[in-house]
């Protein structure tokens, strides 16, 4: 049979990435390892699988081959033809790979004992999301994703809760320093609360060009959550243990009193970018903290580093109120990225753009 050559790579890079990196391990011992399949593709025949022990990968690519193939020297080999199209031949040691004139013996290890040969598991639950309101649920996907926790060991924390609302979902993240909600967006996923895994968010944020116009089915079972498009599949392994905080219970709080909004000026984009330029030249032990100053009064926002770069903007309102604040650098990059609106009271400030609502904490560290 004959694969495009584009087509191929595209396939083999895309599997290739969930496999199992170990540093400092040498491609020889990846290949006999205890556990090949970390370090392999399974190929089934008509599927290219990866699983790595957290996350799964499969999608759809017809090469009549079944065992492990090593992909590292394939797509090096791949890349450097300069074929539209390539054969594949079967033979007792893996296949035959024919370029031109010219072929080459690809050799595939024999699996019998693969964790996920047959596939994953059935599922708890589905749910399809229609194309037409996939955009919606990815951007707000996206925008909580500035709010997920990057630890492995809060699995309540390690992605963004979706809990149905009276006028559509809500979505709702949080890492302990920052809080983020968004929504309702039309959609119901059937559940009273689901959590969707940081993988999945990561996945569905980062395909949200090659998603347009399609839909997505998300699966749920107690040991993983995946997501289906096309003919791919993604999964993450996950315990079904989770808890999750009472949100608007938690932000109800901060919008009892909630500060006065001011709108962020069209240039404060271009101020964060110096911002963090000057942080990128101080010192390593002020490059660990990275803290930025700011202050709002008489109409100005006034933003400064410790490195001593100060930039004022100015603000939409006119009070002599003046509230002064530190926040990470990493932080409030993130949160004036996806907002226009921001107050700043007590201890928090408030970061608003039409259906997402951004709660950050002050950094107290000099």
């Amino acid at each position: 049979m004959e694969l495009n050559t584009k087509e191929l790579i595209a396939v083999l890079k895309s599997a290739t990435s969930y496999l199992e990196k170990f540093d400092g391990m040498s491609e020889r011992t990846c290949r006999t390892h205890s556990m090949p399949f970390l370090h392999h593709l399974y190929l089934n025949g008509t599927d290219v699988v990866t699983f790595n022990g957290k996350s799964y990968f499969k999608t759809s690519c017809t090469m009549g081959v079944e065992g492990l193939l090593y992909p590292h020297e394939l797509v090096r080999m791949l890349a450097c033809l300069k074929t539209d199209t390539v054969g594949i031949t079967k033979n007792k040691n893996g296949f035959k790979l024919k370029y031109g004139k010219n072929h080459t013996t690809v050799p595939v290890l024999p699996c019998d004992d693969h964790p996920l040969k047959d596939g994953l598991p059935k599922p708890n639950y589905e749910v399809q999301i229609p194309a037409n309101n996939l955009p919606d649920f990815i951007e707000g996907i996206k925008r909580c994703s500035i709010s997920l926790d990057s630890g492995e060991d809060k699995s309540g924390w390690s992605g963004v809760t979706c809990i149905p609302g009276d006028k559509g979902l809500m979505l709702y993240s949080t890492d302990g320093i920052s809080m983020s909600k968004y929504g309702p967006v039309d959609l119901d996923l059937g559940e009273d609360q689901v959590i969707i895994p940081s993988l999945i968010c990561k996945q569905l944020t980062a395909r949200q060009k090659l998603l347009d116009g399609k839909s997505v089915l998300l699966s749920f079972s107690d040991v993983y959550t995946s997501m289906t498009y096309d003919n791919t599949t993604i999964a993450t392994m996950m315990s079904s243990e989770k808890v999750a905080l009472d949100f608007e219970m938690v932000m109800s709080k901060y919008l009892v009193n909630k500060p006065m909004l001011f709108t962020l000026p069209e240039s404060i984009k271009e101020t964060m970018r110096r911002i963090q330029v000057s942080i990128s030249k101080v010192d390593e032990k002020a490059k660990q903290i990275r803290v930025v100053g700011m202050k709002t009064s008489g109409g100005k926002l006034s933003i400064s580093t410790q490195s001593g770069l100060s930039i004022t903007e100015s603000l939409d309102i006119d009070t002599d109120d003046e509230t002064e604040a530190s926040f990470g650098s990493s932080e409030i990059k993130k949160a004036l990225s996806f907002t226009t609106k921001m107050g700043m009271k007590d201890d928090y400030a408030i970061f608003e753009d039409g259906k997402f609502l951004h709660f950050l904490a002050y950094t107290r560290s000099k």
